[in-house]
């Protein structure tokens, strides 16, 4: 009897269980998969960017892949007193990995992007603020996912369909630099995962960045000149090189800053960011500072977009610098500047 009654109760649970089973739905973000491609804008100078903005918010303006030809009005006034271009290139880097962050233009570049920042962001709002800086063409209700391409929704979703990668792995740095937009990227879930916390590079045992798009995006350059800012502004030295740090080695990422020349939506990116936070990317705006950092000679036939062009007298290697410093070649002398502010 106690045994008949004991079936019974379970054939009441197990018909419950059922029931409410056929009542429950699940609910799950479809993955997207749409890769956001944007026709080129044939911008050919500042006057023809249309800024879209939401308050003091800029969003970018820029197309993945569409060469940046041009400084734009935000960059121009970013970089006036003693932080011109002239006064900028007239520091000194130093060869090698181990003198670099010692050198007066290494010093030079940190002490700008630090006197520049005019406001820091907390790790919870980058969520809210990547679609000003990682949509494409002004259109700021999408963002695209940093490594693939692939067009999201840019309202945060709870990181069901895309969250924050650090290009800077979260594990390598120290904190000060954690929640800095500039070094935060969207990218889908799956990528951040893909990713992990390998170095850059090309060797096995490194994450190519341009593996997420099998190609269809170059994102060399892009990350080369992230994690380059991220050294000089945040001082993060120690973890800057090899399997143990953020790139394999500096070889690789000159390679990648020639092979892969800076695009309009990294130009229109440092224009919303520099909204955010005052601070641009000095290697976006003139990528030919990473050679002179290191002591190395610029790849002849470069493309800028500072515009400055071969023939310039401030474009040269460091066999042009004498002992103090100067740089005086044809019409131009840039001299070294006492204060950067």
């Amino acid at each position: 009897m106690k045994q008949s009654a004991m079936n019974n109760c379970l054939r009441i649970l197990l018909t419950l269980l059922l029931t409410l089973s056929l009542f429950t739905v699940t609910v799950h973000a479809a993955t997207p998969t749409e890769i956001w491609i944007k026709p080129s804008r044939n911008f050919s100078n500042a006057s023809d960017v249309a800024y879209v903005t939401n308050g003091d918010l800029v969003a970018n303006w820029g197309v993945r892949g569409e060469h940046a030809t041009f400084l734009t009005d935000y960059a121009l006034d970013y970089y006036t007193g003693a932080c011109t271009y002239e006064n900028l290139i007239a520091y000194k880097g130093s060869a090698g990995i181990q003198d670099a962050p010692s050198s007066p233009l290494y010093n030079a570049l940190s002490d700008m992007m630090n006197a520049k920042a005019s406001s820091t962001t907390t790790y919870a709002e980058t969520r809210d603020l990547f679609k000003y800086t990682d949509c494409m063409a002004n259109d700021y209700s999408h963002i695209s996912s940093f490594y693939s391409g692939i067009k999201l929704n840019g309202k945060w979703d709870g990181a069901q369909t895309w969250n924050r990668e650090h290009t800077w792995p979260n594990s390598k740095i120290d904190g000060r630099q954690e929640t800095d937009i500039m070094m935060l990227r969207p990218s889908c879930v799956r990528e951040n995962s893909d990713r992990g916390n390998s170095a850059y590079g090309e060797s096995l045992g490194y994450y190519d960045p341009n593996s997420a798009s099998n190609g269809q995006f170059n994102l060399h350059g892009d990350c080369a000149r992230i994690v380059l800012y991220t050294y000089v502004r945040w001082g993060v030295t120690d973890t800057m090189w090899g399997s143990k740090g953020v790139i394999e080695n500096l070889d690789v990422l000159l390679k990648w800053m020639a092979e892969d020349p800076v695009d309009t939506w990294e130009m229109g990116r440092n224009d919303a960011v520099q909204s955010i936070t005052g601070v641009r990317n000095v290697f976006v705006d003139y990528p030919e500072l990473s050679w002179l950092l290191f002591d190395r000679e610029i790849p002849s036939g470069y493309s800028s977009p500072s515009d400055v062009g071969e023939d310039s007298s401030c474009r040269r290697d460091s066999s042009d610098r004498d002992e103090t410093g100067w740089i005086s070649q044809g019409k131009i002398a840039c001299t070294i500047s006492q204060d950067v502010a």
